[in-house]
């Protein structure tokens, strides 16, 4: 499994018309699954800054998951302290092929991964974001900007070709890649 994306492209505001270059974001298509799966796919920024994978908590409604009380915690995230609540589902990466609304014929890689979902924010940029714990721990993800794309490995690739893993003494936390 290797699989390529291209960037999104955004309409830059009318007061970025001196700044030359697109405005891009890598994104790739998800479903979630709770209780029940979502019955449609989300666009999800890939966001190697975010810690977690998050999501509005109509995402949580829409994929049947119930998000704990008891693990609800405060992050900061878009200039603002936000609320989440966290819950336990299936994600599933579509693959490049794959349409908004495509999600019955989709290829899928799926995982189970913590979800935080915004008590205090509906409205956020994207439906999904994927972040260090959830999507970047269970993948090797390669993004471009130059090349204007992201790429999505199996764990195992980057040891495999970049080695050595863990510095000695550091416990190896990696997932095993299941296909």
């Amino acid at each position: 499994m290797a699989w390529s994306y291209d960037y999104t492209p955004y309409d830059r505001p009318p007061e970025w018309q001196w700044h030359e270059k697109a405005l891009l974001r890598p994104t790739v298509l998800v479903q979630l699954e709770g209780s029940t799966p979502a019955p449609e796919t989300f666009v999800a920024l890939v966001d190697s800054g975010c810690d977690h994978v998050l999501a509005p908590e109509w995402v949580a409604r829409l994929a049947g998951a119930d998000p704990d009380p008891n693990r609800e915690v405060s992050i900061q995230i878009a200039g603002a302290p936000r609320r989440v609540r966290f819950g336990d589902l299936t994600l599933k990466l579509c693959s490049p092929a794959t349409g908004i609304g495509d999600a019955a014929s989709a290829i899928v890689h799926e995982w189970r991964t913590q979800v935080g979902f915004f008590l205090d924010w509906s409205d956020p940029p994207y439906s999904v974001i994927l972040g260090q714990c959830g999507f970047f721990d269970q993948f090797t993800v390669v993004m471009s900007r130059l090349a204007q794309r992201l790429t999505v490995e199996p764990a195992e690739f980057h040891d495999e070709h970049y080695p050595p893993g863990p510095a000695e003494g550091t416990p190896d936390l990696r997932p095993t890649f299941v296909p």
